[in-house]
């Protein structure tokens, strides 16, 4: 059963709390998703034979870092007819959205638990123990906890040597700078680079526009990279043609949205991504 007590993340403990009364976790053999961020965790957490959908989402590489593994698993969008036809035991859908799904599933008496995304590692870590409870992993769920926390260990020890640590300005897709509160904010952290966003007290996100930019360019400037076929605004806000005019005194660095994007734990790979690539510009 879940224990309801908080280490410090109350609005995820409630949410995982309201399920421990409706079923044991040794019960759930039948789980489905409908939600990219829950997507990466049930594929962590749970064997393979008790997932019987994901999102439709979940096999798309750039959108979700485990899509391999998501490879021949059937991707659902949470339409009524689905649940009824997967008779799921568990649904897990996000934190928003999906309110009809939601409501059916109750009612066929499915359990359901929207699950909350990570905007720092401290929340990933808290969601990766409470579903590990949920759904009878716990000792997967600390595995994969102790992974993320001795990777983040080693970024730190490697920034050390970046005093002052550089200034960074990372920009989402929709081409707004990412601010605190944000994962992309805790990779920027962990990579050892500062988030400007920080000193411009930006909570969450915001649109900059170019000038600003221009004017005071940091040392890097993060973009996500996604479908190069379809650029996003942020694509087009990082490529425009003036910042030719800085490039030698702002670098582009780029990580793929999928590592970002509803990754939790995951989004480690991009904080050592992003480490890598600035270290070749440091001194």
């Amino acid at each position: 059963m879940v224990s309801c007590m908080s280490r410090g993340i109350r609005s995820i403990v409630a949410l995982l709390c309201l399920v421990a009364t409706h079923s044991s976790a040794g019960e759930y053999r039948r789980i489905a998703s409908i939600n990219l961020a829950a997507d990466q965790l049930l594929l962590q957490l749970a064997d393979r034979d008790r997932i019987v959908a994901l999102s439709f989402l979940a096999a798309d590489p750039e959108l979700s870092p485990l899509s391999e593994e998501a490879a021949g698993i059937p991707g659902i969008r949470g339409s009524a007819e689905e649940i009824l036809t997967l008779r799921p035991d568990l649904l897990l859908a996000g934190p928003h959205g999906h309110r009809h799904a939601v409501e059916f599933a109750r009612r066929m008496g499915v359990a359901v638990i929207r699950v909350p995304v990570a905007n720092s590692f401290e929340e990933a870590r808290e969601i990766l123990l409470q579903m590990g409870e949920v759904l009878d992993a716990e000792r997967r769920a600390r595995e994969l906890v102790i992974d993320m926390d001795e990777r983040l260990r080693a970024l730190r020890l490697k920034a050390q040597a970046w005093d002052p640590a550089p200034e960074a300005l990372a920009f989402g897709h929709g081409g707004y700078a990412q601010g605190t509160g944000t994962m992309m904010h805790a990779i920027l952290e962990a990579a050892g680079l500062h988030n400007r966003a920080r000193d411009l007290e930006i909570v969450h996100e915001k649109r900059m526009s170019l000038e600003e930019l221009l004017l005071s360019p940091p040392r890097f400037l993060i973009a996500t990279r996604y479908h190069p076929d379809n650029p996003t605004r942020g694509d087009q806000f990082v490529n425009h043609r003036a910042l030719r005019h800085i490039e030698d005194r702002m670098h582009r660095l780029e990580i793929p949205l999928a590592t970002v994007n509803a990754s939790g734990n995951l989004s480690v790979e991009a904080a050592e991504a992003l480490h890598e690539q600035a270290a070749r510009h440091m001194p």
